[in-house]
């Protein structure tokens, strides 16, 4: 699973390091991070991965269209010898509906694509050792955000519902800082 949010993490950095060219001529770039919620895996009985961290970044086409991708890890949950692991991949497109540049304040509809994996470890305390299973779910996001400028760059608030076998609501909040 390392090797696995290691090598999205290069990807993400990899997109966002391409399109630095095209955005010092269109818009701009924003990467950064913050805390997340989750209402909890459908279907993942007891065990949630409630609180997780999320890293970001934004690239703006235009004065109302942007597109982001991020990645999510959950915290893992564990009850007796049950440990279930939760992280997901974003790929979403932004329509900016406000934009107040003199009080640095905007909100945006979001929508796009989600890969959410989860991985559950069980250890039987026997000869058997610890059972492990693993399970992913590609899903829709809907939501909606807003931004708001400080000297440093901007504080973010999304909330989006992904669509999926394992629908989830999420809720996110951070700082994401301008890299040109």
């Amino acid at each position: 699973m390392k090797r696995i949010l290691v090598l999205t993490a290069l990807i993400i950095g990899g997109l966002l390091i391409s399109v630095q060219q095209a955005a010092a001529q269109d818009g701009g770039i924003k990467v950064g991070g913050g805390l997340m919620f989750g209402s909890g895996v459908n279907g993942s009985s007891d065990l949630d991965n409630h609180l997780g961290l999320r890293l970001n970044g934004v690239y703006t086409i235009d004065e109302q269209f942007r597109a982001g991708a991020d990645i999510g890890y959950f915290f893992p949950d564990k009850q007796g010898g049950l440990k279930m692991t939760v992280w997901e991949l974003d790929l979403n497109g932004n329509y900016v509906f406000y934009n107040d540049a003199t009080n640095g304040a905007s909100a945006y509809a979001l929508a796009g694509l989600n890969y959410l994996n989860m991985n559950v470890d069980y250890d039987t305390n026997s000869q058997f050792g610890t059972v492990s299973g693993s399970d992913s779910e590609a899903g829709l996001n809907l939501g909606v955000g807003g931004e708001y400028a400080v000297n440093f760059g901007v504080l973010y608030a999304e909330m989006k519902y992904v669509l999926s076998n394992a629908d989830e609501l999420v809720i996110d909040a951070g700082v994401r800082f301008p890299i040109q």
